[in-house]
């Protein structure tokens, strides 16, 4: 019977994905945007996408928390009170 060669815990690392080589980064910008919240904007395309979002936005008060936010007419209301009404919250903040 014939062994193989142990590969060397280094040329294991390279060939795996969710090991990050020593000295380098992570690099995923995770950005707040008022009309659909986090972004994990990654590449040119979506930082793109993201930039024309950004563009596209007015200053506008969200109709539900009454926050100053930049959304995308006609959106009246932010991202955060959408989330918060997926989950069930209730539609006016001062019915908490």
């Amino acid at each position: 019977m014939i062994e193989k060669p142990r590969e060397s815990a280094k040329r294991r690392r390279a060939h795996d994905p969710s090991v990050i080589p020593e000295g380098e980064t992570l690099k995923m910008a995770a950005e707040y945007e008022d009309n659909f919240g986090y972004w994990d904007v990654d590449g040119p395309e979506e930082r793109a996408f993201f930039k024309l979002v950004q563009r596209r936005s007015v200053h506008a008060i969200c109709e539900r928390c009454e926050q100053s936010v930049r959304l995308i007419p006609p959106k009246t209301v932010c991202a955060c009170c959408v989330r918060a009404l997926e989950c069930g919250a209730p539609a006016s903040i001062s019915d908490y």
